[in-house]
């Protein structure tokens, strides 16, 4: 006997949001999830990259599309605008993650004013994930940060300037060998790159660098 109407209606089971549920299919229950946080995470990052494009319209233009989309034009490091167009200049350092990548453009934006060493850190961790926090972020990058008792304390290394590249590079390697030993990380800034690297690769890790001076003195 076939089905009226009225009965299929009875039995049909909706959906929300057009979700298949199927409990028992692990994998394409991982998939689901991934595909979505990656079109959450995919959909920041395309609107910070029309934000950049906007930056460079004339002041008029610049004005009338902050306007439309309802976001103050700053310059200020603290300001929304600033931070969603930093993301927006790193967009192609997210593009191979927008999977794992957290969906808060707070985080994202922590992310995106990142050296490299410490993007990489970041990404290989296992906290990387659309759930990610800027909590567990800041965890990552300084364990123990969470702990009062274990205060952050950075230091700034400056070389005279009459100190050659391989004291530079002896004096670089040392200091990896006491961060080992005394539970501390090197990490050099961007204009000691420029200065002592020249530009062979980019965002060289610290270790990179390090064979690289030796190899060109």
């Amino acid at each position: 006997m076939s089905k009226t109407k009225d009965d299929a209606k009875k039995t049909e089971t909706k959906i929300p949001n057009g979700i298949l549920p199927n409990p028992t299919n692990l994998s394409e229950l991982i998939k689901q999830w991934f595909g979505f946080a990656k079109g959450s995470a995919e959909n920041t990052i395309r609107m910070c990259g029309v934000l950049v494009q906007a930056d460079r319209l004339s002041e008029p233009d610049r004005t009338n599309f902050c306007k439309a989309v309802k976001l103050e034009y700053s310059t200020d490091s603290g300001s929304k605008y600033y931070k969603l167009l930093k993301i927006g200049e790193k967009a192609s350092r997210f593009d191979p993650y927008l999977d794992k990548l957290p969906n808060a453009w707070t985080t994202q934006y922590k992310l995106a004013t990142l050296e490299e060493d410490d993007f990489k850190r970041v990404i290989a961790d296992e906290r990387f994930a659309p759930t990610m926090t800027a909590g567990e972020l800041d965890e990552i990058l300084n364990p123990g940060s969470g702990d009062s008792q274990k205060p952050r304390i950075d230091l700034n290394i400056s070389f005279n300037d009459d100190v050659e590249k391989m004291k530079q590079l002896e004096a670089g390697r040392e200091l990896r060998r006491l961060g080992a030993k005394f539970g501390f990380t090197v990490k050099p800034t961007e204009k000691y790159k420029k200065e002592l690297l020249p530009p062979k690769k980019k965002d060289p890790s610290y270790d990179e660098l390090l064979d690289e001076m030796a190899a060109a003195t």
